[in-house]
């Protein structure tokens, strides 16, 4: 039987990047992955491209969960979390070619607030919009800035409670929740508020970029440092189950096989964890919210300056739960790729995402099923054109994910995305020498992950004596 210093389970971003620092602590290292390939809640796939005759004309690549790589930080910058990563990670700052936003919407009713990766912006924009909260404003700036993203765990505290110590508009509220949200609360309506200072700090103080050629460009550099550290992969094979044997632990495989690590780092989730070992599932801490994502595939790129990423709301009022019916069309994310820097793609892509109801979409048969993406794609059509009016370009392609979709290829829960409303910041789950990283350690986003993977790793897999 085959044994390890250290097993990760999964092979998203957290996975990765622990199984890269365990093994430049010169441990020796495996990673369990399920699918063939990486990636986990933040990969690519890839749809076949036909001509107008119906022959083969190429492949159209798909990002997942790459919307933006927040924490954007120039290279050269002090105490970044994203120049940390690239530091322990030991990868060069330029192998991203990162494109900073041009800049991204909060759209909340008739009101639409700017932002970019500079606080100056989206504090003017308050300071003429809402000029009696500026200074409150400012004071929530200044707190957040000061908060330490920490290993420590600590009790929960509502956001929606914290910041009206600062912020007296109810509007403005719901508009400065309204991205923090939806990049990363688990929790209907309300989010802890350490989770929202990591939150704020990575989308307003710091803000957004993108890889050029997408992720799949972060993946390479990923994949080559994992080939090159020789770190164990085995790809295509589920964890069954874990056994607690002495010092060690016994990894059970769906291939039949088992191995033995000394420690284990999962990065599958909670209440998924809790499945392997056995134990009754949390269902409490089991998380509730998914999304749907439509992407509109164009012939041409864009001539137009849109928004990179636009955060919609109909209405005054932002609902942050999981709707009644498939969809909830009252609010979206609009994320236009072409929207930074540069773009290489030839063709043009929109992205739109709508919070979603994973048990109304299971109960759905096969045709019933196709033929709601089909609606709600067309849905996506309509809403786009309602903010853009002037946005008219020949529609070649449509592509939806829901939360099936990410059930299927995460095994998360009823596809919840974030994951379970219970965060362990230290990595603990009360199993001696096995550790929980990613989404339900409470780094949220693709930094954030890839953060997760190396804070905990840093916190337990380092060698005694070193």
């Amino acid at each position: 039987m085959k044994s390890f210093d250290a097993v990760v389970i999964g092979a998203g971003m957290s996975g990765i990047a622990c199984a890269l620092r365990l093994k430049n602590f010169g441990l020796k290292v495996a990673i369990i992955e399920k699918h063939r390939v990486i990636g986990g809640l933040n990969s690519f796939y890839q749809r076949v491209k036909k001509n107008s005759d119906g022959s083969r004309g190429g492949i159209r690549y798909f990002d997942v969960g790459l919307h933006a790589l927040t924490n954007f930080a120039k290279k050269g910058s002090k105490n970044k979390p994203l120049l940390k990563i690239l530091r322990q990670l030991r990868i060069p700052y330029d192998e991203l070619k990162l494109q900073e936003q041009n800049f991204s919407t909060i759209h909340l009713n008739n009101k639409a607030l700017k932002f970019n990766n500079s606080i100056d912006l989206l504090s003017s924009e308050i300071q003429t919009y809402f000029p009696a909260d500026h200074e409150g404003f400012l004071r929530l700036v200044e707190l957040v800035a000061s908060f330490k993203v920490s290993t420590e765990p600590s009790e929960y505290v509502s956001s929606r409670e914290k910041i009206k110590e600062f912020i007296s508009s109810k509007e403005l509220q719901e508009m400065i929740f309204l991205p923090v949200f939806y990049y990363g609360s688990s929790w209907e309506d309300d989010i802890d508020f350490s989770q929202f200072c990591i939150m704020f700090q990575a989308l307003y103080l710091e803000g957004f970029s993108r890889p050029y050629g997408g992720i799949r460009t972060l993946f390479k550099i990923l994949q080559e440092k994992l080939k090159s550290l020789e770190v164990v992969k085995l790809m295509g094979v589920a964890v069954n189950r874990i056994r607690k044997i002495e010092e060690e632990h016994l990894i059970e495989l769906s291939n039949g096989e088992s191995i033995k690590a000394k420690q284990v780092f999962s990065s599958i989730g909670y209440p998924e964890t809790q499945k392997i070992l056995g134990e009754v599932i949390d269902q409490k801490a089991v998380g509730k919210l998914g999304f749907v994502e439509v992407q509109l595939i164009y012939k041409e790129r864009l001539t137009e300056k849109l928004p990179t990423i636009c955060f919609y709301n109909e209405d005054d009022q932002f609902r942050y739960k999981v709707p009644e019916t498939l969809i909830d069309e009252r609010s979206a994310i609009i994320c236009s790729p072409e929207g930074y820097e540069s773009f290489e793609g030839e063709e043009g892509v929109i992205r739109i995402t709508y919070l979603a109801n994973y048990h109304s979409w299971k109960s759905l048969e096969s045709d019933e099923y196709e033929k709601a993406k089909k609606e709600i794609e067309i849905k996506a059509r309509n809403l786009v054109q309602k903010l853009y009016p002037n946005h008219k370009r020949e529609l070649v392609f449509t592509d939806t994910f829901t939360p099936l979709t990410v059930e299927k290829f995460t095994s998360h829960i009823g596809g919840a995305i974030y994951g379970a409303t219970k965060k362990f910041q230290d990595g603990n789950i009360g199993i001696k020498n096995l550790h929980l990283i990613g989404t339900d350690q409470g780094y949220l986003g693709i930094t954030g992950s890839i953060l997760s993977g190396i804070s905990i790793a840093n916190l337990y897999g380092f060698p005694k004596g070193r």
